[in-house]
């Protein structure tokens, strides 16, 4: 047994431990790589697949139980109702007349014999004469030995009632509270009790009779709720399933097993269902694991349907399944292995076309070098692979020292045009944003938290700015310095500006929620937005450098900002800004104010629907 194992087990670490020396052929290679992660990948599907299958199984086996529970709910309210209809359609004085007047009760027993086996028993009182007329459906002895069902009507005193065949004290006293619900004209239906002799649960319906509007009789009639028993039985043919019916303090009237009826059962689900709403939920009952469905009956007879199925019932269905997923498993593994030796062979052909489409891998170093290892075409690809590696890394290297300090925008421009020290002259815009008092908050917190809040802060402001197409130049301490049409114009500068100030305001408010929920403080931010000339270039010496804007518009940009607070508006521009956004936007005029350096008055404006005092809470704080 060992010698089996022993020579292929050689073989293979041979082959590892002089695989320089030997020529391997490619697509063996290939192949068996594919083979090992193909393997692999059809064993963790293969196995998600029978997660889900049995995870799925357990749902739908849920599903059925639940709806079968719900359906056979239906199935029992509709018979009840129709019961209660029959008895109500009853309720007339035709009958009442020839009942009691004419003592004929030819109606009462054709009824009855008409009826099916569900009703064992018609009352009919007359409340003025004290009379009740009973009929009940017995069992007597034919000559012959056998037995047959027989009608049999009596009439009583109900003031001193006699024996009567199948009428006992317990009907008695469901049929006192039902003659009093009709003396007040109401109609009435009994909780379900058991016959005391048979121990059958039945249950009474009663109905008034009405003569001009005055109850002055009533009808009732006695159903027998063994009817319900082969509808429960229905429900719990499966292997393991167990179904019942209860009424409203828990006792069983209709059981698979029919030794517990007239029980009180006392179990989770029960307990669930007696809260009269529908469910569906895992109990363990004793040493047994059980899926239980319970569903309300909320009729004037108040009951409960509980279907419970045990979930070792379910092994087999599981078995099944683990068995299908192994299945499909072995006969990936076959389809794997013959397609992988397709693909070695495949991808060994000409290897010129791989060693051209490693130039495109000159846009990306995300990889090491290739350890040349081996003797085939490979080892060739390796060597070219890392001689091209060491030259983009030397281009990334720069443009990471670049990315240090600028955005990567401006990185680009740099690498790619090649911008000088001296600096260009642009037409660009120029937006500066501040937190209003910011020092407090400073001094209510933590440098942690004051950190956070300000990274937090400064995170969702840079995703705006990004999305206007902006370059985030500066950050000084809480305020933002951002540039439009810088290094390369993108259509109109000054309405991304504004719409990256309005953004920022929007986004601000949703933040602000957070921030006063957990921190109880709002940050309220001005903007101001300047659209004029200025020199853009790099900045400092070989050691240090920075690509920065310089002109009086950075410092127009910087006053507006400051006098947001003044003017109670977060938003201020100056004129040039106003004349490329007012067909876009409506600003409206603040006035003018003196600039220092500046020989004339600068003309103020501020985005319509943002000059409000409203907006300003807590910014002169």
């Amino acid at each position: 047994m060992n010698s089996i194992f022993r020579i292929p087990g050689r073989f293979l670490y041979n082959l590892l431990k002089d695989r320089r020396k030997r020529y391997i052929p490619l697509w063996v290679k290939i192949s068996l790589s594919a083979i090992a992660v193909y393997s692999v990948l059809a064993f963790v599907i293969s196995f998600i697949i029978s997660a889900r299958a049995i995870h799925s199984l357990g749902e739908n086996i849920e599903q059925s139980y639940s709806l079968i529970t719900k359906n056979l709910a239906f199935d029992i309210e509709k018979t009840l109702t129709q019961a209660e209809e029959t008895v109500s359609s009853r309720a007339d004085m035709s009958t009442f007349h020839m009942v009691f007047d004419a003592n004929d009760y030819t109606l009462l027993e054709g009824s009855m014999k008409a009826m099916p086996g569900t009703c064992d028993a018609f009352f009919m009182d007359d409340f003025k004469n004290n009379r009740r007329v009973i009929t009940t459906r017995t069992s007597v002895e034919n000559p012959d030995g056998t037995r047959s069902t027989a009608v049999i009507t009596s009439s009583l005193n109900m003031n001193a009632p006699v024996a009567v065949s199948d009428y006992l004290p317990l009907d008695e006293l469901q049929l006192s509270e039902c003659a009093d619900r009709a003396r007040q004209g109401r109609s009435h239906v009994t909780q379900p009790y058991f016959k005391e002799i048979s121990f059958e649960p039945v249950y009474i319906i009663a109905y008034p009779i009405h003569d001009g509007g005055k109850p002055v009789g009533m009808i009732a009639m006695r159903y027998r709720l063994t009817s319900l028993w082969d509808k429960v039985d229905a429900a719990s043919a499966d292997e393991g399933v167990t179904a019942y019916l209860i009424d409203k303090s828990g006792v069983a009237i209709a059981h698979t097993d029919r030794s517990k009826i007239g029980n009180k059962l006392r179990n989770a689900f029960v307990r669930k269902a007696l809260s009269f709403e529908a469910g569906i939920e895992e109990s363990d009952l004793g040493r047994q694991e059980l899926i239980g469905a319970y569903y309300p009956i909320k009729l004037r007879i108040r009951l409960a349907l509980v279907i419970e199925k045990a979930t070792h019932s379910l092994f087999s269905e599981i078995i099944t399944t683990i068995a299908l997923s192994c299945a499909i498993f072995v006969v990936s593994i076959i389809v794997i292995v013959l397609l992988s030796v397709w693909i070695g062979k495949y991808f060994t052909r000409p290897v010129e076309p791989i060693l051209k489409g490693i130039e495109g891998l000159k846009k990306s170093i995300d990889t090491e070098k290739i350890p040349v290892i081996s003797g085939d075409e490979f080892g060739i690809i390796s060597t070219q692979f890392n001689q091209m590696l060491d030259e983009l890394k030397e281009k990334e290297r720069i443009k990471s020292i670049f990315g240090n300090y600028i955005s990567s925008d401006i990185r680009d421009e740099i690498l790619e045009h090649d911008i000088t020290f001296e600096g260009t002259e642009h037409n660009c815009t120029i937006l500066f944003t501040d937190i209003r008092g910011f020092t407090s908050i400073t001094e209510k917190f933590d440098a942690k938290t004051v950190l956070h809040l300000l990274n937090t802060y400064f995170s969702e402001m840079i995703k705006i700015v990004n999305a206007h197409k902006g370059i985030v130049n500066k950050f000084i301490g809480d305020a933002l310095m951002v540039l439009y049409g810088i290094p390369i114009a993108r259509g109109n500068h000054s309405l991304a500006a504004v719409l990256t100030a309005r953004e920022m305001l929007a986004r601000l408010e949703v933040m602000n929620a957070t921030f006063y929920k957990e921190y109880g403080i709002e940050f309220r931010i001005g903007a101001g937005i300047a659209t004029g000339v200025a020199i853009a270039g790099n900045i400092g010496g070989h050691e240090r450098m920075e690509y920065s804007v310089i002109g009086d518009i950075v410092n127009i940009a910087s006053r507006l900002e400051s006098l947001t607070k003044e003017f109670k508006t977060p938003i201020i521009i100056n004129e040039e800004t106003k004349l490329q956004i007012e067909n876009e936007i409506r600003v409206k005029g603040l006035g003018s104010v003196a600039v220092r350096g500046k020989a004339q008055e600068l003309e103020l404006y501020c985005v319509d629907m943002l000059c409000t005092e409203e907006y300003v809470r807590g910014s002169n704080s």
